[in-house]
């Protein structure tokens, strides 16, 4: 099983991961472009344009290929105008120059544009894309798709599913296997929109981002820790299961995360093995983590893209932050889910209410590990936010 794997745009993670022969690409991006994507500027690592042009030089020495991510949801109109379709057109030109060897989208106009103008590029699907059935991978493969990253929030333990979309499909499919993102996320849709707005250039309130969504996501994980099993993540154990259903290769995220922590799950992957918690895997426990970036650099960043006096009590936000980096203490032992997929390989979770079924519900019983008193403080914390963001009590001065 072949890798593509999240790039913290730091050298160093280059020369570590080389090793790994599973690893054949990393993907990326500029902490802001025309199109945004996927994280808030906040939660990456900040390079300039030259920087990020040695990172890639780097990764192809070492016979790594770069995949760029030009996968926001939305680019507000922009690229029908003149002078937005002239800003893609120089920003591809730019990734030429590099010689990046893909391009991941969710948008079909940016697809063709880049079908069109640029061949020499692979196109690779983003998940954003929420493909999830036959006729959508089929659509996107006849608009020039190479590969298709399926929907990890729906599908991954769809085995029937996934078997007939793969039989029916030519191009390359790619899961994501260590998100942890909510069973059938009903917020989904609107985070990647905030995102995308929170790293698109030409945004107007360019930076800044409440992530109401990932408050939302742990407030219902803690108030319910099945979340926590129903999500689709794949252990690493089980990657030859995925591979016999002829998955081309995982994904990993994680952008936002230090070199160690990504060459950790590399490792895990590569090996196809774990010892510890499960949740090391994920980026559950890093969002917003203190150490991506120096106190006195997020203080200024905070003030650059946050400082908004006439919109936003500021002090609140540092509540808001605080309760979003804050360490969780969650275990689930990778070990104690030995059989856990064996369930989904006679059982389809889309014609089964999940209290029909209680499956997840009795794993996460027995092996989500989480503090009575300390779950009781989260809520609390999480609560308080939440209410004072619906009132708007949150913006008053």
């Amino acid at each position: 099983m072949k890798l593509s794997v999240a790039s913290n745009l730091k050298n160093d993670l280059i020369e570590k991961i080389a090793e790994f022969k599973a690893v054949e690409e990393i993907f990326g991006k500029l902490p802001f472009d025309f199109t945004g994507g996927g994280r808030g500027i906040l939660s990456t690592f900040q390079v300039n344009k030259k920087m990020f042009a040695e990172h890639v030089k780097l990764a192809q020495e070492k016979n790594i290929r770069f995949n760029y991510l030009l996968n926001g949801t939305a680019m507000d109109n922009q690229a029908f105008t003149r002078k937005g379709h002239k800003e893609i057109r120089k920003f591809l030109d730019w990734l030429t120059e590099l010689k990046i060897d893909a391009i991941t989208v969710s948008i079909p106009y940016l697809l063709q544009i880049i079908k069109t103008n640029y061949p020499h590029f692979k196109i690779y699907v983003s998940s954003i894309a929420n493909v999830d059935s036959i006729e959508g991978a089929k659509k996107w493969l006849e608009l020039g798709a190479n590969k298709i990253t399926l929907n990890d929030r729906s599908l991954n333990r769809n085995f029937k599913l996934l078997k007939a979309i793969r039989k029916n499909t030519m191009c390359q499919l790619e899961l994501i296997a260590n998100n942890n993102c909510l069973y059938q996320c009903p917020l989904s849709h609107h985070h990647y929109g905030l995102l995308s707005s929170a790293s698109q250039k030409k945004a107007k309130l360019k930076g800044y981002l409440i992530d109401y969504c990932t408050l939302m996501c742990r407030y219902l994980r803690v108030t319910d820790p099945t979340e926590f099993i129903k999500a689709g993540w794949i252990r690493p154990e089980d990657t030859k299961t995925y591979e016999e259903l002829g998955i081309d290769s995982l994904k990993l995220v994680g952008r936002e995360m230090e070199t160690e922590h990504l060459v950790t799950i590399v490792k895990a992957y590569s090996e196809q093995h774990y010892d510890g918690n499960l949740l090391d895997l994920f980026s559950y426990n890093t969002h917003f983590k203190e150490n991506t970036i120096s106190k006195l650099s997020l203080l200024m960043l905070g003030l650059k893209y946050y400082f908004k006096p006439f919109s936003i009590n500021f002090f609140k936000l540092k509540k808001l932050r605080d309760a979003l980096i804050q360490k969780t203490d969650i275990q689930i032992n990778n070990k104690d889910l030995k059989d856990f997929l064996i369930h989904f390989k006679s059982h389809d979770c889309n014609e089964t209410p999940c209290e029909d079924c209680d499956y997840c519900r009795n794993i996460a019983e027995k092996f989500v590990k989480l503090d009575t008193n300390k779950r009781k403080e989260y809520l609390q914390k999480y609560q308080a936010i939440i209410k004072e963001l619906h009132s708007g009590e949150f913006f008053k001065a």
